[in-house]
């Protein structure tokens, strides 16, 4: 059976050159596409594709926010996000909210496309390169900033929770019940742990950590 495959893409021309290249290539079926994602998706799940090919800019629509709604629609299909933007915001929401795959549109050829398209079906979830990368670094750096907050201590790990809150150094002494000389001490070894130059920069991680 050859593998079925839905585009949604607003762009005329590069939608037409993805149907020109699923419709050519044996082992391929088009089964439809679409310049929108539809209002109402009871059709399209009626369709059923193996897979769909989804630009994540339609318009002024961002295709990230009807992402939830087409994974739980679509439970069997697979979702490979086209894509000309691949900044850290959409490439990780389209990954949280269901996608498959995530391809960039200018560094996919036909030949890749299609190898993704295949991959996805296997289980596997293609990245493009610039993508892929972007993943692996995210990786790494989260994994180097839970080292660093595993070595706070136990007092400085309370300072950097109370840092997200913009409790000046008074309000932290107050709240832990200890003199402030103690807490520039506790605040000055957060810095220094968390490779951090300055306060501001310790708030916005400690913010980032307790939202």
């Amino acid at each position: 059976m050859p593998t079925r495959v839905y585009i949604i893409e607003d762009a005329p021309s590069y939608r037409a050159h993805l149907a020109a290249v699923i419709s050519a290539t044996p082992g391929f079926s088009l089964v439809g596409s679409s310049d929108s994602i539809p209002k109402k998706l009871q059709p399209l799940k009626t369709i059923d594709p193996d897979v769909l090919l989804l630009d994540l800019e339609l318009g002024t629509t961002c295709a990230l926010d009807s992402l939830l709604d087409l994974r739980e629609a679509l439970e069997r299909t697979r979702i490979v996000i086209l894509s000309s933007h691949h900044d850290d915001l959409r490439v990780f929401k389209a990954l949280e909210h269901g996608a498959d795959a995530y391809l960039v549109k200018a560094s996919t050829p036909p030949a890749e496309l299609l190898g993704a398209i295949e991959k996805v079906c296997q289980g596997e979830a293609p990245l493009s390169g610039s993508v892929a990368r972007r993943v692996i670094e995210s990786f790494r750096k989260q994994r180097a900033d839970q080292i660093a907050l595993e070595s706070l201590t136990q007092r400085e790990s309370q300072t950097f929770d109370l840092l997200a809150t913009g409790a000046s150094n008074r309000e932290i002494a107050q709240e832990m019940n200890i003199a402030e000389g103690t807490v520039r001490t506790h605040v000055h070894n957060v810095l220094r742990k968390l490779h951090v130059s300055t306060r501001t920069r310790a708030i916005r991680a400690a913010s980032r950590r307790i939202r």
